[in-house]
């Protein structure tokens, strides 16, 4: 499920495009994981470490020592913004990932490590660069560290996909860099229309 963290309350239900592409196919990949949305703005004494790591990265996966040097958060970051995804849920016996709403989620186990790259889509090692127990993916030439975010959409939270869709982030990039379907993509999300959905993935496969 989607969540929006402490920093959200209060503020446009609304996430960056590539945020927003994340999230679905990875929600729709892993429906009983929650995913924590969260927006940070570096303090002046943070503000250029930050920069920093938003020129060189385009996306940025942090390990936790808690979690066995799991993923704990995936990081978007511009140049003065954070966005993160924290990655919540719980295993059973089997390894299995547990429904938040089953009785037995509050008997379960941490997630694996390996199940954590997993769900946070971690690329492969060799297209990472490793520093301070994080995981930086650079920037390619054609990539610039903006600012802030170049387009937002509306987001609700609380949305949980299951096997009605399927889409990439790549599909759904698709769909909000085109005129005539951005809105129309927006709108189904929102009332979760899947059919709709659907039918403008497959108008434009």
């Amino acid at each position: 499920m989607i969540i929006y963290g402490f920093t959200m309350q209060g503020k446009p239900e609304e996430l960056p495009k590539e945020v927003a592409a994340w999230l679905l196919e990875r929600n729709s990949l892993y429906p009983n994981i929650d995913f924590t949305v969260d927006c940070w703005e570096p303090s002046l004494a943070e503000k250029a470490k930050r920069e920093e790591e938003a020129k060189k990265y385009s996306r940025i996966f942090v390990k936790a020592q808690s979690m066995g040097w799991g993923i704990s958060l995936v990081i978007f970051p511009y140049l003065s913004q954070h966005w993160t995804v924290k990655i919540i849920g719980l295993v059973n016996d089997q390894g299995e990932i547990l429904d938040p709403g089953s009785p037995e989620y509050m008997q379960g186990h941490m997630l694996p490590p390996k199940l954590r790259f997993e769900i946070a889509g971690v690329p492969a090692p060799k297209l990472l660069e490793m520093y301070d127990h994080k995981l930086g993916l650079p920037r390619k030439e054609d990539e610039p560290a903006l600012e802030t975010p170049e387009m937002m959409i509306s987001f609700p939270p609380g949305l949980r996909w299951t096997s009605e869709v399927s889409m990439t982030g790549e599909e759904f990039n698709r769909l909000l860099s085109n005129p005539e379907t951005k809105v129309e993509a927006e709108r189904a999300i929102w009332e979760k229309d899947w059919d709709a959905l659907k039918r403008l993935k497959e108008q434009n496969g």
